[in-house]
């Protein structure tokens, strides 16, 4: 992703005028950049809002640019979708499922957070609830867009990437089953 907005978006060639620097997680970068190791660092929720608070300001937003991403997204190989297609049904239905708990539980789902985002505060965890529980749609259907844009970034080191057609990789019929099966 990062590559791809250097080069396509800001007009940077990313082997030559930045240098980029692998750091692992959004834990392992903060300090890097809290410490100077770094002059910028690519950051997701709820470290992005930690790096606020800490006094860094943000220089570029990768949702505000309008480029649909698709960071989100559950994938497989057709053949196992061929092989398995009910647990492919439980699996939608169990990710819908979720997602109808995260968004009318924010009791149930701040607590899941403060488990696994340990060390953020309650105002932290506030924020990024409300972060994704206006990102995350109530029915998961794969976004072409953010599909063509991942087809897009993949052409530049794959240049036959841009022979692949979207909809060979897009399904949306599980999605449609599942729907049915959730009560909203």
């Amino acid at each position: 992703m990062l590559h791809y907005i250097l080069k396509k978006k800001l007009n940077l060639d990313p082997a030559r005028d930045v240098k980029i620097v692998p750091l692992g997680d959004g834990p392992s970068i903060l300090p890097a950049l809290e410490k100077g190791v770094v002059d910028a660092a690519v950051l997701t929720t709820p470290t992005r809002l930690l790096a606020n608070r800490m006094g860094f300001r943000e220089m570029l937003d990768f949702d505000e640019m309008g480029i649909p991403y698709p960071y989100v997204g559950v994938s497989t190989l057709k053949v196992n979708v061929k092989k398995n297609p009910e647990i492919t049904v439980r699996l939608v239905r169990t990710l819908m499922e979720g997602i109808q708990i995260f968004k009318t539980n924010k009791e149930t789902s701040m607590a899941v957070m403060r488990k696994y985002l340990r060390g953020a505060n309650d105002d932290i965890l506030e924020e990024t609830y409300h972060y994704f529980s206006a990102k995350i749609q109530r029915t998961p259907y794969p976004s072409a867009d953010a599909v063509l844009t991942a087809i897009d970034m993949m052409s530049v080191q794959f240049p036959q990437a841009k022979a692949v057609d979207d909809n060979e990789i897009i399904d949306t019929s599980f999605v449609k089953q599942s729907e049915s099966g959730i009560s909203r």
